[in-house]
């Protein structure tokens, strides 16, 4: 006799007996009755009371920072060609100004140096703010379930001195420590930026050098953006480049009626002083 799937029922008890035929005699008796149940498909479980005086479990505790790779970044136009410093290296160049002869470049390295991250976190800085606390302690950028940590960075815009087309080997040097943070929550579509700018170094031949930063969602209808707010201004003078960080935040809203699962953030500086036109920089 042959079973076919469906032929028993689940859940069920069945009683069998056999008498066996070699092919030419019969057997005269019946074996004695077996019996079986077949399995059930439904699995019951009895859970036990919970216990309301428990504390609730924080599965961010148990998860270490992942290394990610670090941002993209892009030129922004318009873009000059670089007098005496290499496109290849990262510099976009903005346009000379004719009446100084200098000629504004700025890039965005990562920087995994102790410097900068020092420069970001201790001395004077030690106190400044954190969206997510666990950033201090590490360098390159790291992701874990609901918080991000970008960079550390080197934000550097140099002023090219340029005579009859040709650089003349003098360069006025500024740059920031930069460091960016990022804190989802788990219960709402608004998250959270953070961009902290360490001044290390600005040239007195400036005279003052201002930032001026743009946080974005790429894809309007997958993202919108709030206003922006800064603690610190961010204007820097050569005569005391170390006055004062300044620490901007922005809130960004997923649309999630669009159910897009992808977000393209953007953050771009750019800078520019008395003597030296704009140069941006984007990420």
């Amino acid at each position: 006799m042959t079973l076919r799937y469906g032929d028993l029922k689940t859940n069920t008890a069945y009683a069998f007996r056999t008498s066996a035929f070699d092919g030419s005699l019969y057997e005269t008796d019946w074996s004695s009755w077996a019996k079986f149940h077949t399995r059930g498909r439904a699995v019951s479980i009895t859970l036990p009371e919970p216990n309301k005086d428990a504390s609730a479990v924080n599965e961010d505790t148990y998860q270490e920072p992942q290394q990610i790779a670090q941002p993209a970044m892009a030129a922004v136009d318009p873009t000059d060609p670089p007098i005496g410093l290499s496109a290849g290296a990262g510099w976009n160049c903005g346009e000379l100004n004719t009446k100084t002869g200098i000629q504004p470049c700025s890039r965005l390295v990562p920087d995994e140096s102790k410097k900068t991250r020092d420069a970001l976190t201790k001395g004077a800085n030690a106190n400044l703010p954190h969206l997510v606390d666990w950033c201090a302690n590490l360098l390159n950028s790291h992701i874990k379930r609901y918080e991000a940590c970008i960079g550390s960075f080197t934000y550097e815009y140099k002023g090219v001195v340029v005579k009859d087309g040709r650089p003349t080997g003098e360069i006025l040097d500024a740059s920031w420590a930069v460091g960016q943070e990022v804190k989802l929550a788990g219960n709402s579509a608004t998250f959270t930026q953070q961009l902290v700018l360490v001044p290390v170094e600005v040239d007195p031949k400036f005279g003052s050098v201002t930032l001026n930063v743009e946080f974005d969602c790429l894809l309007a209808d997958r993202c919108s953006n709030g206003p922006q707010s800064w603690d610190g201004a961010l204007v820097w003078t050569g005569a005391d480049p170390f006055s004062h960080s300044a620490v901007g935040k922005i809130d960004h809203t997923w649309n999630a009626a669009k159910n897009a699962d992808t977000l393209d953030l953007s953050t771009k500086i750019t800078a520019y002083s008395p003597v030296a036109n704009p140069s941006a920089t984007r990420w």
